[in-house]
Order: structure tokens, then C-alpha cells, then sequence
């Protein structure tokens, strides 16, 4: 894995402690990186663990698991924007597939 985040992003996440190797790994540290169940539009990551868990970026609302971690955050905007990509792309090929098989003389 190999993800990328701007400048301005790692300059917010100030208190990453493993020293972002979830940019070059994928994992937070030496265990993999929490699992979300929704991401909001306003950088908040509902996890899908509900126990607490010592990070800094983690918090608690009622019963649920919060994550405010901008790295974290942006590396899942960045997974949506490539599967959106990805999407189109297949839709594209279908498209003119569809074109083309409706080109042809029965």
C-alpha cells in the first residue's frame, strides 16, 4: 500500500505516534487500521469496533467509536475517490460495449 495525503493533512494530524507508516503500510503501527463503518462529511469516521481503544484521534460518542484522525480520514476520501474512478471507468467500457453490439446486423 501506498497511500498519499497533502501537506496540509499530515500538518493537522500532529499527534500521530507511529509516524504515519499507515501511508506506507496500511496498518496504524503494528496492527492494522481500525475498521469504519461510515465516514461523514465533516472528517468523522464512525468505527465499526465500539470498545475504546488509547489513541489520541479516537473518541466517544454514547455507545459508538469516533475517529478524527485527518490521515486516516483522507486516505478513505482518497479509496472512494479511486473506486469512484475505478467505477466510471467500467460503466465507460460497458457503455461502449453496448454501442458496439448494438452496431452490428443481426
Amino acid at each position: 500500500m501506498n497511500f498519499h495525503i497533502t501537506d496540509a493533512v499530515r500538518k493537522q494530524t500532529t499527534q500521530c505516534r507511529h509516524s504515519y507508516s499507515c501511508l506506507a503500510t496500511g496498518k496504524c503501527g503494528d496492527r492494522e487500521m481500525c475498521k469504519h463503518e461510515y465516514v461523514d462529511g465533516d472528517r468523522v469516521i464512525f468505527l465499526v469496533d465500539r470498545q475504546k481503544a488509547d489513541c489520541p484521534y479516537r473518541a466517544t460518542l454514547c455507545d459508538r467509536q469516533l475517529c478524527r484522525c485527518p490521515a486516516h480520514y483522507a486516505i478513505l476520501k482518497d479509496g472512494e475517490q479511486r473506486l469512484d474512478e475505478q467505477y466510471a471507468a467500467v460503466v465507460a467500457t460497458a457503455r461502449e460495449a453496448a454501442r458496439r453490439t448494438a452496431l452490428v446486423p443481426l
